[in-house]
């Protein structure tokens, strides 16, 4: 039973840890040239994450973090991206948002295919943490940890 355990963790970290990306400007520079041709908004060099939300995967774990979303308040931080189909997520409560949001219908096979945070450090994708049904809980902390500013060597992956 405990190499079970053992072997199941060992997965999930796996999935997880394959789920994050490495730093990349070609991935900043996309997010920035999409955000301007599609929205015609700059972004600017205080932004530290860009939350993606799309109908793409898992319902319920969309679902929940769309809830997520709606539940901190970063709106200096960060960008909301809503690619998801007023459907399959409820949307009505973005409606009263006061950070900066943007809708987009179009599904186009890019950065912003799936459900995910991507994190932006000094002008540079730092982390993708894509939204996941196994690593649902763990991304929820971990992108809360990297908001509130701790360092990553203080983050629990348990």
């Amino acid at each position: 039973m405990k190499i079970l355990k053992s072997f199941i963790l060992l997965i999930c970290s796996l999935l997880f840890i394959l789920s994050c990306a490495n730093p990349s400007e070609e991935e900043y520079t996309e997010i920035k040239q999409y955000f301007k041709n599609t929205h015609n908004y700059e972004i600017d060099n205080d932004l530290q994450a860009v939350f993606v939300l799309t109908s793409i995967g898992c319902k319920p774990c969309n679902n929940s973090f769309s809830q997520f979303m709606l539940s901190k308040n970063y709106n200096d931080k960060a960008i909301y991206l809503i690619k998801a189909s007023r459907n399959v997520i409820d949307l009505s409560e973005y409606k009263n948002y006061k950070g900066a949001i943007f809708y987009d219908s179009k599904f186009e096979d890019n950065i912003f295919s799936n459900s995910k945070v991507i994190f932006i450090n000094d002008r540079k994708t730092d982390t993708i943490i894509n939204i996941e049904a196994l690593s649902l809980e763990k991304s929820f902390r971990l992108i809360e940890n990297k908001m509130l500013g701790e360092n990553k060597s203080n983050i629990s992956m348990k």
